[in-house]
């Protein structure tokens, strides 16, 4: 069996730090897609705004800050879209609301994509 020389570690940590160079981060997307009243809406992450969107159980307010989105008030019971984050996606089950963020080409941002 051959030992591991210096030339062969610093190979594998060359091709490790190459490899992270590839990975990117959930929520790093360029705008955001909001699938609400049976139509999609795209905004731009980088313009801070409120938006309003109407479902079945009333209104779902959803806060554009900071190059984030989440939402900050909706009308269901068990207000668990109030503490999710965009790493995938956010929604809103009862209210039909599903939030999303997108890159320039109008891909999704997976959690880690290459």
């Amino acid at each position: 069996m051959r030992k591991l020389r210096l030339l062969d570690i610093f190979i594998f940590f060359l091709l490790f730090l190459l490899s992270l160079s590839f990975l990117q981060r959930g929520g790093t997307g360029e705008s955001v897609r909001i699938d609400a009243d049976g139509k999609s809406y795209i905004y731009p992450l980088s313009e801070d705004r409120m938006l309003s969107f109407h479902g079945p159980l009333g209104e779902t307010v959803v806060e554009i800050k900071d190059n984030d989105v989440r939402i900050i008030s909706s009308p269901c019971p068990e207000k668990t879209c109030l503490t999710m984050k965009i790493g995938n996606a956010i929604c809103c089950l009862p209210n039909r609301i599903l939030i999303e963020t997108t890159n320039d080409d109008g891909g999704y941002v997976d959690e880690i994509s290459f």
